[in-house]
């Protein structure tokens, strides 16, 4: 486990509490928070939600190097699961992963 990213238990519990707390909405999508999110609106996965990156079904299904790399930095890594995901031709909640 890497001691800079929270279990996703974890993680989940502090998100809900944010959403719980209004400050987060289940239908929150990342370019609502990350300024250099990269998929573009053309792009199937472009109305990605919170709920779905919750759920898993998001439709990244593609997990770069940065996942498992201790030394990573989570908001770099972050825009690198969505550049390695972009064109994939998922719709956002059409599959578990």
């Amino acid at each position: 486990m890497n001691p800079r990213r929270p279990p996703k238990l974890v993680a989940a519990v502090f998100i809900m509490r944010l959403v719980e707390r209004g400050y987060l909405d289940l239908n929150d999508r990342p370019q609502d928070w990350i300024a250099t999110w990269p998929i573009a609106s053309e792009d199937a996965l472009y109305p990605i939600t919170l709920a779905q990156l919750m759920s898993f079904t998001s439709g990244l299904t593609v997990e770069p190097p940065c996942r498992t790399d201790a030394n990573s930095d989570l908001g770099t890594c972050v825009i690198s699961i969505a550049n390695s995901n972009t064109g994939n031709g998922i719709i956002p909640g059409s599959q578990f992963f």
